[in-house]
């Protein structure tokens, strides 16, 4: 039987070279091929495996949208917007048994050919899909005021907890059982924004020169706030069999708490809920018992901001003028959780001990505590 993985050839070296290279010690078929059958130093050693048949992932996008002129300078608009992934890069490690439970020694590349080491296959395809109603009602900017009220409701769905080379599947004996939401999917998604103008000061109705212009022209504010749903996560155990993540057992209803605590004495959700008793006594061979709960089958506390700019313009001489402008983002310091611990028996299980982060920064990340800045701008 032949491998089910290609290898580099290792060619001989040349005779006629001044330079002395060792003999390779790894034997090579007639047919350029190395074999792994009864070869002990590549049986344990890792392989990463990309198939002859590999093609490229693509995305599929669709929307339609319907907008209606209303009154007063405003419309409103609903969309459907939608997207599938096709081919989605994934790495997963194919030399894993296909039953819960069962060890090393029933690998299938270690029956096969006695290979005892892990085989990842770069790169194994799978598909991604997305959902969504989006509902906007926007106003112009007249007579000094403009807003926008957008709400998403949305489903994202998935296979793998990451995205491209890192990606792994939680279950490899049934892959179906992988295809559940996101790691990012957030099910609402509401944002509000709101610019307004004070009609006081030049080219306005109100205090349009002297001492009045100066003192309340040229005032303007902006306001955006933002309220998500919380990510979702997956409750696991440590007794985890090979190349399957192991979930809980739920045995009462899921209880929220809705503790937020960074001392970690209080839960988000009640433990007691949750058991592995029934999965603790996994004997290999198995088959194994898995846990009655799902990848990504509860979700975490929501996200708020609130962000804040006010604006003053002081005419100088005719087109010329100073802004002075001053901007807090979390303006109210409302601070963003992150996910509570998800290893049943830990110390952390249930308890969020820490903050959500997105890597990006203060200002235009999310999760960071409230920052101020000012600035001055002339124009002329």
């Amino acid at each position: 039987m032949e491998p089910p993985y290609w290898v580099p050839v290792i060619q001989q070296p040349s005779t006629s070279s001044a330079v002395s290279h060792p003999t390779p010690t790894i034997p090579i078929g007639a047919n350029g091929r190395i074999t792994a059958t009864g070869n002990t130093f590549l049986n344990s050693l890792g392989t990463l495996y990309i198939p002859l048949n590999f093609k490229n992932a693509y995305v599929s996008s669709w929307n339609a949208a319907v907008q209606q002129a209303l009154p007063h300078d405003s419309s409103l608009q609903i969309a459907y917007v939608a997207n599938h992934g096709t081919r989605i890069d994934s790495a997963q490690n194919i030399n894993v048994p296909s039953v819960y439970g069962e060890s090393a020694s029933f690998d299938p590349l270690n029956t096969a050919f006695g290979k005892t080491a892990s085989v990842t296959q770069y790169f194994l395809g799978y598909s991604s899909n997305y959902q969504s109603l989006q509902v906007q009602f926007t106003r112009r900017f007249t007579h000094g005021i403009a807003y926008s009220s957008a709400l998403t409701w949305g489903k994202a769905q998935n296979y793998v907890t990451t995205p491209q080379d890192g990606a792994l599947l939680f279950y490899s004996g049934n892959l179906r059982r992988n295809y559940t939401l996101a790691d990012y999917d957030r099910r609402l998604n509401f944002e509000q924004t709101l610019t307004w103008e004070l009609p006081a000061g030049r080219n306005h109705k109100y205090f349009n020169s002297g001492i009045g212009s100066y003192v309340l022209g040229g005032w303007k504010t902006s306001v955006i706030l933002s309220a998500l749903s919380g990510l979702p996560f997956t409750l696991t155990t440590t007794s985890a069999t090979p190349g399957t993540t192991q979930t809980v057992d739920q045995v009462a209803p899921y209880h929220v708490l809705h503790h937020t605590n960074r001392t970690a004495t209080v839960q988000w959700f009640d433990p007691a809920s949750f058991s592995v008793s029934r999965l603790s006594g996994c004997v290999s061979p198995g088959p194994c018992v898995v846990g009655n709960t799902q990848r990504n089958q509860f979700r975490g506390p929501g996200y708020f901001s609130d962000n804040l700019s006010l604006f003053k313009s002081f005419p100088i001489f005719r087109e010329s003028s100073l802004e002075a402008r001053f901007d807090a983002f979390n303006l109210t310091n409302t601070p963003a959780f992150g996910l509570p611990g998800t290893t049943f028996g830990s110390s952390s299980f249930g308890k969020i001990t820490g903050l959500l982060s997105s890597g990006v920064g203060n200002v235009n990340g999310v999760g960071g505590p409230r920052v101020l800045q000012a600035a001055v701008k002339i124009s002329f």
